[in-house]
């Protein structure tokens, strides 16, 4: 039983399942990275090794690959447990959008900061890390909320059904 203000909207529901799969594609690319950086070559039997050139930070490339595929799978467990949150609609509205602003937001900072000197950790050095830090801490500050969201909207609806 779904209630007015318990929810995500189909299309909010189906617009973060789309948004999480290209993430979770991403993702999946950031690993072909991450197998090019360990092996400094790539090769597509039965054609002969391709000879690429990555940053040297390999991890950096593990975190492009694993990175957006757990925010992908986050956002998808938003949608799975959207139906046990009650919130009014502005706050729906509030973790609708706070969940693709974090998957981009992250996603843009582990497929940038392998190209960085200060892996998007500190707002300083080169134009490139000072904006992976600032994606970086918009995607935690947006996570944070959303989380916030969930306790509140899942005890709401817990004492919504006690009574």
């Amino acid at each position: 039983m779904e209630n007015s203000n318990s929810s995500l909207s189909q299309y909010q529901r189906s617009s973060l399942v789309f948004h999480s799969f290209i993430i979770i594609g991403i993702g999946l690319l950031g690993g072909m990275a991450w197998v090019i950086a360990l092996a400094g070559k790539l090769e597509l039997w039965p054609i002969p090794p391709l000879e690429l050139s990555l940053p040297e930070t390999k991890e950096l490339w593990r975190n492009a690959h694993i990175g957006p595929i757990m925010n992908g799978i986050f956002a998808l467990a938003i949608v799975a447990t959207s139906p046990f949150l009650t919130l009014s609609t502005k706050l729906t509205k509030h973790l609708y959008y706070g969940t693709i602003v974090m998957l981009w937001f992250n996603t843009f900072g582990y497929q940038s900061s392998p190209f960085t000197s200060g892996r998007g950790l500190g707002a300083n050095g080169e134009a490139l890390n000072i904006i992976c830090y600032f994606s970086f801490y918009i995607a935690a500050l947006c996570a944070l909320y959303i989380v916030g969201l969930g306790i509140f909207g899942s005890r709401k609806t817990m004492i919504n059904n006690q009574q």
